[in-house]
């Protein structure tokens, strides 16, 4: 969160701009632990072959259980989805909107998000929607104890 306020000259009759400060309070950064990330060949593989999955306009959500007792995900971006800015930000959306889902998620599964061409286009909010309901149709979102909203 960003705060900001304004020192006002008081000795004046016209109180004037003497200094603007800005204090940030948190920073949220997105970043995804070496453990929480998918990164092997076979890992995708067997999550594109074995796993169970959704699919909507904006993203495609795999996901299968695993013995870590963490879960772990992987986003993949294929050059359909466009250069290679449009793919980071296709990537940076569905990060975010996981980050806002994360909390929530049971632990012991591994997800892939698979961006489609429209991603990159679209707001967190709308990814965030669709991976709400894929994730709550495969099980990884408890609707018994996830707050709505």
């Amino acid at each position: 969160m960003l705060h900001l306020w304004r020192q006002e000259n008081t000795t004046s009759e016209n109180k004037t701009l003497t200094g603007l400060y800005f204090f940030i309070e948190e920073i949220k950064v997105f970043v995804m632990n070496k453990n929480e990330t998918i990164k092997k060949n076979r890992d995708f593989r067997k999550l594109y072959n074995k796993g169970k999955f959704f699919v909507s306009a904006n993203i495609i959500t795999y996901v299968i259980k695993n013995k870590l007792g963490r879960t772990r995900i992987g986003i993949t971006t294929s050059k359909k989805t466009g250069n290679a800015v449009k793919r980071n930000r296709a990537r940076r959306i569905i990060r975010a909107a996981f980050f806002n889902l994360k909390p929530k998620a049971e632990q012991g599964f591994d997800i892939i998000f698979v961006s489609r061409q429209k991603t990159s286009e679209v707001k967190t909010q709308d990814v965030l929607k669709d991976m709400k309901y894929h994730l709550k149709k495969l099980g990884v979102i408890n609707t018994s104890n996830s707050l709505e909203g």
